[in-house]
């Protein structure tokens, strides 16, 4: 199935990301998932250092009477890779680093549930965090570190293609490097694409 998101429509774009269950606790190959004090490694899963970690990409699956944790890899997701073009929303800006929920990877959608992290350091011209929840944005990958996925933002292309006012909700235009709400009248500041208000995403689907 394939749609089209527009700058101009955003009751899709909220629609589309609310079609990502959150609840999927999907797991990248050396993820931690529990403590063999707690339970005993099953398949897709392995120990290390007392550390129960994922041997591959999947959804987590407990079973409370046996004690067995497993990794179902039985639908798997073709992981990000460096070079990648990844977009989703931003769900969580923890102090100096952003997490954002990736729903499409090179433009495919991508139902997996996976998240990717990235650090915004501030100095020497760099102004920090640039993101809030909810903001739409578009990303490259960098590397695969930690079980983590890291993306960057720094080129023009990359940043908010998205977003609405954190105040009120209300509708936004681009004012420089900033978005003015055409509703209450707030300013603020965000990382945005070259591209952000001209956005005609093609997605598709499985």
């Amino acid at each position: 199935m394939k749609g089209n998101i527009t700058m101009n429509d955003k009751i899709v774009v909220y629609y589309k990301v609310a079609r990502i269950d959150l609840g999927e606790n999907v797991k990248l190959p050396g993820e931690k998932i529990a403590l063999i004090e707690e339970f005993e490694s099953g398949s897709g899963t392995y120990e290390q250092n007392g550390v129960i970690r994922a041997s591959g990409v999947g959804k987590v699956t407990i079973d409370f009477k046996k004690r067995i944790v497993k990794v179902d890899q039985t639908k798997k997701a073709p992981l990000p890779k460096a070079g990648d073009t990844v977009v989703g929303f931003i769900d969580m800006v923890p102090g100096n680093m952003v997490s954002m929920r990736i729903l499409y990877v090179n433009n495919k959608k991508s139902e997996a549930g996976f998240t990717a992290i990235s650090l915004m350091r501030s100095g020497r011209g760099r102004r920090g965090v640039m993101f809030k929840v909810g903001d739409l944005v578009r990303a490259k990958v960098v590397s695969l570190l930690n079980a983590n996925i890291h993306v960057d933002f720094r080129d023009s292309n990359l940043g908010v293609i998205y977003t609405v006012c954190h105040s009120c909700g209300g509708n936004v235009v681009r004012v420089d490097g900033r978005v003015k709400c055409i509703e209450c009248g707030t300013t603020e500041e965000r990382k945005l694409a070259e591209d952000y208000g001209k956005v005609n995403l093609l997605l598709q689907g499985n």
